[in-house]
C-alpha cells in the first residue's frame, strides 16, 4: 500500500513577542517576585530590583496589589513618572 508523501509545511518563524514578564501586570510581577519564607509571620518575602530581599506587611501588599495590581507597569510609569517598585519597596 501506497501512502502519499507528507505535506511539508515551512515551520513559523519564533515569535519574538515581549519578554516573559513585560506581558505581567504589576500584581502577576509581584506573585513572581514573592519567595517562599516562613521567617516572619504575617509578612511576604520578595526579591526586590536589586537582587535582595525583603520583607513586607500582607496588608500592605494586599492594598498595593488591590489599588495597583491590574494595571501593566508601562501605563502605571506613564501615569506616575516612575516605576511601580519605587513605591512598593520605598524605604527597602
Amino acid at each position: 500500500m501506497n501512502f502519499p508523501d507528507p505535506i511539508q509545511t515551512p515551520l513559523d518563524p519564533p515569535d519574538s513577542g515581549p519578554a516573559a514578564h513585560e506581558g505581567l501586570t504589576i500584581a502577576e510581577q509581584i506573585e513572581t517576585m514573592r519567595l517562599e519564607s516562613a521567617d516572619c509571620p504575617g509578612e511576604s518575602c520578595f526579591t526586590n530590583t536589586r537582587g535582595q530581599r525583603c520583607w513586607i506587611t500582607n496588608g500592605v501588599v494586599e492594598r498595593f496589589v488591590r489599588k495597583e495590581g491590574a494595571i501593566h507597569p508601562e501605563e502605571y510609569r506613564a501615569v506616575n513618572g516612575v516605576e511601580w517598585q519605587s513605591l512598593f519597596f520605598r524605604g527597602i
